[in-house]
């Protein structure tokens, strides 16, 4: 299993996504088929009403709070 946690994740959200796309392709097109964990902080408390319909049906989504 491959874990990534990313603090500031809210800065990822750029207009386009692409840093957040890029990062998404990049875990599913490894050769390996290990699991994989993206963990992301934030304080943003809106951070699930601004990501795009693209990211979310990419993703399932977990919220702790």
């Amino acid at each position: 299993m491959l874990v990534c946690l990313v603090d500031e994740f809210d800065y990822l959200l750029t207009k386009d996504y692409q840093v957040l796309f890029s990062f998404l392709e990049w875990s599913r097109s490894r050769n390996d088929k290990r699991a994989f964990l993206l963990i992301g902080i934030a304080n943003t408390l809106d951070l699930l009403e601004q990501l795009s319909q693209r990211i979310i049906s990419r993703v399932k989504i977990e919220v702790s709070r």
